[in-house]
């Protein structure tokens, strides 16, 4: 017959490491979710910057035309032909007509070719702004995708963390029925016991009364009458009762006092964290500024021999740098490692991938 408790603890070891395998994963979309973040807010300032060149370019544009506007409103109430008939009619000579004329067809080319170069220059402005808005918009869809699958993992863990706790409370009831059991039967065999050294005892105590009253019997006929008195004869029988001060050093001493604030994705302190939000948060703390995103915070400092890690250095795990802690010493560090668990000092992971030295 299949014991119960251990059917439970094998669902309880297969349920953690789902968990276990549901938490590693979290950990790495937790940060593509932060790097796509990350990507869009320059995207937006991409857009920014496209819009206000933009605006820019239509404002010179809007003031090279009100100028040709203000030429040609001119030149039609007459201004131009009185300027025409003054190189006409003036004593400079037919040379100097002709310089002035020909200053005055500079001045209209030369006003054309500024409005067709604004307008060339607002186009390009705007097609740099429909990029722009184009790139913004592929890097929001990368984002909603990645909090997609963030939000898919936290309810794949948080189910598997519920059938968890469901298996673990099932499994204390079964050691409680299990105990209770065991000690029901231990105080039944102790009264059976009990009731098997009493029975003893009263037999031992119906033989002694046997005993003595044959005795009495054996002593009774055993006396002889003499002259003067009696002689007892002796019936020779007996009876026996049974008897465990720098940026770095200020940035590990704010981890070590948000040790204990739960994990949670996305999150950047002061009460919940997630990987690289905590190494924001404390290095902040020292004046170090560090982007949240563990792929930026990889080239924001000094890249670090493992031999030379030193208390407080950034280290890194996975290929994909998917997750961040701040080194301790002796192989130990504090890390916001994935849902369900707080801040911490364990061991470096396996998969170790570098080390940084904030600067």
């Amino acid at each position: 017959m299949a014991d119960p408790i251990s059917d439970i603890n094998a669902q309880i070891a297969s349920t953690q490491s789902q968990l276990d395998a549901l938490d590693a994963q979290a950990a790495v979309v937790g940060e593509q979710y932060n790097g796509a973040m990350f990507a869009l807010s320059q995207a937006q300032d991409k857009v920014n910057a496209a819009n206000a060149a933009a605006a820019a370019a239509e404002v010179q544009l809007q003031a090279a035309r009100t100028r040709l506007s203000a030429f040609s409103a001119a030149a039609y109430r007459g201004d131009g032909i009185n300027k025409v008939a003054a190189l006409l009619t003036g004593n400079n000579g037919p040379q100097t007509m002709l310089d002035k004329a020909g200053e005055l067809e500079r001045i209209s080319t030369s006003q054309h070719q500024a409005l067709d170069e604004t307008q060339a220059a607002l186009k390009a402005q705007k097609a740099a702004q429909q990029t722009a808005q184009v790139a913004l918009g592929a890097q929001q869809k990368a984002v909603a995708e990645a909090e997609g699958r963030k939000k898919a993992l936290e309810a794949d863990s948080a189910h598997a963390q519920q059938l968890l706790n469901s298996l673990q409370q099932k499994q204390a009831q079964l050691v409680a029925q299990a105990q209770a059991a065991a000690a029901a039967a231990a105080a039944a065999q102790q009264a059976a016991a009990q009731a098997a050294l009493a029975a003893a005892q009263q037999r031992q105590a119906d033989l002694a009364s046997q005993s003595a009253a044959r005795s009495a019997s054996t002593s009774a006929v055993s006396t002889l009458p003499t002259r003067g008195g009696s002689v007892p004869v002796s019936s020779g029988g007996t009876t026996s009762a049974p008897s465990g001060g720098n940026a770095a050093q200020t940035a590990l001493n704010w981890a070590r006092a948000e040790m204990g604030k739960p994990y949670v994705y996305g999150a950047a302190g002061p009460d919940t964290f997630d990987c690289s939000g905590l190494t924001q948060f404390i290095y902040a703390k020292a004046g170090v500024s560090l982007s949240h995103y563990t792929g930026a915070q990889w080239n924001q400092g000094t890249h670090i021999a493992r031999s030379a890690l030193q208390p407080g250095d950034l280290v890194f795990f996975g290929s994909d740098l998917h997750h961040v802690g701040i080194y301790v010493g002796g192989d130990q560090m504090i890390d916001a490692p994935h849902t369900g668990a707080v801040v911490r000092q364990e061991a470096m992971w396996g998969d170790y991938a570098g080390a940084v030295r904030p600067s």
